[in-house]
């Protein structure tokens, strides 16, 4: 046997990135995932000290974001147990813009992020107003691309209808 094959192969549990990354599943579903470094959540937590405030919660923050990119509001606060790594955020509006920002909350109201996601857009939930009178019937469609099988070559001249050729 290979003693290759031997060796113990153990995946990390982080790469030492700090980062939120968010995803649309659906028009009323978001998913994100994040990796927060030590060195940056140390970091947060000392200036939290240095205020003198109290650490509440760990937080992921659904933000919905206006067209110039900006926070329009704050659509909810997610408490943060365990050694929670991906999320799952259910109803959500279709045909807006979001973001997450995972962070420490403290007692006074005070948000402290650790890392803020990209923006995603959810698509509409219904099918489209527009009504566009360039679409082609289906007959007119078929009729095109018979012509074009049969310009080349797909039905041999003399053929019957039993010898590959098409009936009508």
């Amino acid at each position: 046997m290979d003693s290759n094959l031997d060796r113990s192969f153990n995946l990390p549990h982080g790469y030492g990135d700090n980062k939120i990354v968010l995803m649309v599943r659906d028009p009323w579903t978001l998913y994100t995932y994040w990796e927060i470094a030590e060195a940056a959540e140390r970091s947060v937590k000392e200036q939290i000290q240095a205020k003198g405030l109290k650490i509440s919660n760990s937080i992921l923050r659904l933000c919905q974001i206006d067209g110039s990119g900006n926070i329009e509001k704050i659509f909810s606060d997610f408490q943060l147990k365990d050694n929670a790594n991906n999320w799952y955020i259910n109803k959500v509006n279709p045909d807006r813009k979001w973001r997450v920002d995972i962070g420490i909350l403290c007692s006074n109201g005070e948000f402290f992020p650790l890392a803020q996601s990209n923006v995603v857009e959810t698509p509409r939930s219904k099918m489209s107003d527009v009504c566009d009178g360039k679409w082609a019937s289906i007959r007119k469609l078929v009729a095109r691309h018979l012509k074009e099988w049969q310009t080349s070559g797909g039905v041999s001249s003399g053929m019957s209808g039993g010898g590959g050729g098409i009936r009508r």
